[in-house]
């Protein structure tokens, strides 16, 4: 009996951290507060945020890091808004380095807790085949989580959710989201430092003026170059085969 409710308990510590993500996420969806996130948001209450930036710039920092940090471990899609935003807020350097960290603690507290509430079910579950997986993809797994992360057809929740069952460490996670998510971070935070004469010129915004067919292409072809070393390794094995 002891040894049952020990048991339960530990399930329940297991899976806690990942009820509190949901509840938050509920929320949010239950009363719209993601629909506040846009663009036409920033728009209207542009002067608040620039004051509020101008007179309370540490504060404002810190809550908008916070906020960005908070909303990717919910698995919100609003990442490209909030990077736009502190472009606009803070510039390009501020902006973009806080969007690049805040995405990366976001993205790591998903992968910990989907790792610690159903890491060791699945793999028990999954049986030989998860080991077969897990081998092919930790052998060049910083290769892959740099390509999944470069290339933004990608939906950045779902790979949040899906790595910590297919045998990535917690270090390349990290290091390969880190840097999976600057280029484009930079990229939506110049947006964003530009996007006052937008509004000045009272011209419409929208993602599609930043991710364009051509953008898109360029770190789609700068995700597929980090795939090149696991191209070489496999074809330096077949030749070693073959021989």
């Amino acid at each position: 009996m002891n040894n049952r409710v020990t048991s339960l308990a530990e399930g329940t510590r297991r899976f806690w951290p990942l009820f509190l993500l949901a509840g938050a996420a509920v929320i949010f969806l239950a009363f719209d507060f993601h629909g506040y996130i846009n663009l036409e948001a920033v728009r209207e209450n542009r002067a608040l945020l620039l004051s509020l930036v101008d007179r309370h710039w540490l504060a404002s920092f810190f809550a908008f890091f916070a906020l960005y940090a908070l909303l990717v471990a919910l698995s919100l899609p609003v990442a490209s808004i909030m990077t736009i935003a502190g472009g606009f807020l803070f510039g390009i350097t501020v902006g973009g380095t806080a969007s690049i960290v805040a995405e990366t603690l976001g993205a790591c507290i998903v992968f910990l807790v989907a790792q610690s509430a159903f890491g060791n079910l699945i793999k028990a579950r999954a049986g030989s085949w998860m080991e077969r997986v897990e081998a092919g993809f930790q052998e060049n797994a910083l290769y892959y989580m740099l390509t999944l992360r470069l290339i933004p057809i990608f939906p950045a929740f779902i790979i949040n959710l899906v790595a910590p069952f297919v045998g990535v460490s917690f270090r390349v996670y990290a290091i390969a989201t880190l840097f999976g998510v600057l280029p484009s971070c930079i990229i939506f935070a110049s947006f964003g430092a530009g996007l006052g004469a937008i509004f000045d010129a009272d011209k419409p915004v929208a993602l599609e003026n930043v991710l364009t067919p051509t953008m898109v292409f360029a770190l789609t072809g700068l995700g597929l170059l980090m795939l090149l070393p696991v191209f070489f390794k496999a074809w330096k094995k077949r030749r070693a085969r073959i021989r």
